[in-house]
């Protein structure tokens, strides 16, 4: 009796017999059967997650299967670029003898598009990138034509693509930089004062004095040089 491996033939079960089934033999005549071992099977071993690709090939090589020299990455959160994430097929699968394995090895974090956050108040584009899987770092800047608490711009800029769990720096609009009152010389006719301290950026008060018959600038306070916040009044003294 001999045992062979037989992709068809249940273990146990003959696969053949010599003579073969039907013959007509004399008495006594031996006759050899050959009985199924089952099907010629192993199971892959289940390498380690994070473990390192020689580390995985030395526990895969300790069984009869083929491992594929060219390795596939997949992207992972969890596992670190280089090291091991398990194998194709998976281990505990049984195959044929000899079938190929391949090692999939981690490429580091996804790659994902960055949202494009400008013009958002600080905690939405904070949350939003976040969500999207994001690290933030927030800094502040004067802006001329962005509103306080909202996002000037951010770096790198929406749209562009970048590593999960990388860092997007917004930066955030503290409104208009202060306003730095400029000279107005005495005598000075008031509308031009006027027009000077609002070019800058500053609001305007006239105070009369002496009946403001000549419509001319004697002072006015804050004083020139005195820096203060943009849309400030400034009062003038017109005699």
């Amino acid at each position: 009796m001999q045992f062979k491996f037989s992709d068809t033939v249940e273990k146990g079960m003959v696969i053949s017999s010599d003579p073969g089934g039907g013959s007509r033999v004399p008495h006594s005549r031996r006759i050899s059967v050959v009985v199924s071992k089952g099907k010629d099977v192993v199971t892959i071993p289940t390498v380690a997650v994070g473990s390192t690709p020689d580390n995985a090939k030395a526990l895969l090589g300790t069984v009869p299967i083929e491992f594929n020299p060219v390795t596939t990455s997949k992207p992972s959160d969890t596992v670190k670029a280089g090291l091991v994430l398990g194998t194709d097929p998976p281990g505990g699968t049984s195959v044929k003898r000899d079938s190929e394995v391949t090692l999939i090895v981690s490429s580091g974090p996804p790659i994902l598009s960055v949202p494009d956050v400008t013009g958002e108040d600080d905690k939405t584009a904070t949350k939003d990138l976040k969500a999207a899987g994001f690290k933030v770092k927030s800094t502040e800047d004067y802006s001329s034509v962005v509103d306080t608490g909202k996002v000037i711009t951010q770096d790198p800029p929406g749209n562009s693509q970048l590593a999960k769990f990388q860092t997007v720096t917004i930066t955030v609009s503290k409104g208009h930089a202060p306003v730095v009152i400029p000279p107005i010389p005495s005598l000075t006719p008031v509308d031009d004062a006027t027009a000077t301290l609002e070019a800058a950026g500053l609001q305007v008060k006239v105070n009369y004095v002496y009946g403001g018959l000549l419509k001319k600038v004697l002072g006015m306070s804050p004083a020139a040089g005195t820096t203060v916040p943009y849309g400030s009044t400034v009062v003038i003294d017109v005699a």
